[in-house]
């Protein structure tokens, strides 16, 4: 099975929207990759100095329908994202606290046809 790689620019889309989206002016989004040959693993995170997340919404983040944005989001995007990366055999981690930074990390594995 190899990479779907317009699955991976959506899922990579919708992470930084959302950083984009939780910052204010002077807001910085990064994104990051790393190799580890010796775990098998390709690393992609996307992170932002934005507003935070509860532990109550870091729960619910990748359940269909569920949004913080109010009637300026659909509650699709990271529920996509996380259905595309399990179907690539990987995992999707958040780690965020409430006015602290937030960063979503990817994990995929290396031993597949594709990369």
């Amino acid at each position: 099975m190899t990479i779907d790689p317009k699955g991976i620019y959506r899922c990579l889309l919708n992470l930084v929207s959302n950083s984009i989206d939780a910052c204010d002016n002077d807001g910085i989004v990064k994104l990051r990759t790393d190799i580890f040959p010796q775990d098998n693993l390709l690393t992609i995170s996307v992170s932002d100095n934005g507003c935070g997340i509860s532990k109550e919404n870091i729960e619910k983040l990748f359940e269909v329908f569920f949004s913080t944005k109010g009637s300026k989001g659909t509650g699709l995007g990271l529920s996509v994202t996380h259905k595309i990366i399990t179907e690539h055999g990987g995992e999707i981690k958040v780690t965020s606290e409430p006015g602290e930074d937030t960063e979503f990390q990817i994990n995929l594995p290396l031993n597949r046809a594709g990369y």
